[in-house]
């Protein structure tokens, strides 16, 4: 069990020797468990794995991630923190297309077996990639990433880069 003190209405958690603040509301929820900080995780975690900034805001769904604010995850008070929806990047509709560390790999399936078609600077790039690889392997069957779709990439990747509109 973590040693705290209440001032007004913030709690603050003795956890690894540094003081981690949390609204005075919200102490019932994280007593009782044993709080570390985790150096790999950079955050507030039980030895189950539980996620303090997670626990005060009762987030439990893996849909949902919890960012601080001011980028501290020793302040878990609610007014640092943001609950944001996961990007899923399968939702963006580009189909064979995965960002990987700012590249994006093209990528399609043949027979059970991952054929890599490469890495390109835009997604746009790596769409018609796809696209076109498609056509060759399955032909009329395939299943593309519709033109208006990458039209409408294109112009968004034109704006982040030149700032150009139109």
């Amino acid at each position: 069990m973590n040693k705290f003190t209440i001032e007004g209405n913030v709690a603050e958690l003795d956890v690894s020797g540094k003081k981690v603040l949390i609204d005075a509301e919200d102490l019932n929820k994280v007593l009782g468990k044993r709080w570390y900080w985790s150096v790999v995780k950079g955050k507030v975690i039980t030895a189950d794995s539980e996620y303090l900034h997670r626990v005060v805001l009762d987030v439990v769904s893996q849909t949902f991630t919890v960012k601080a604010v001011n980028g501290n995850y020793f302040d878990c008070r609610k007014d640092n923190l943001l609950v944001k929806v996961k990007e899923n990047p399968k939702a963006k509709g580009i189909k064979g297309v995965s960002n990987r560390g700012g590249k994006f790999i093209a990528q399609i399936r043949k027979e059970g077996k991952t054929k890599h078609l490469g890495v390109f600077s835009t997604e746009l790039e790596a769409a018609r990639a796809y696209n076109k690889a498609a056509r060759e392997i399955h032909g009329k069957l395939a299943t593309l990433n519709p033109e208006t779709k990458l039209g409408y990439m294109w112009q968004k990747v034109k704006e982040r880069y030149t700032g150009a509109r139109g």
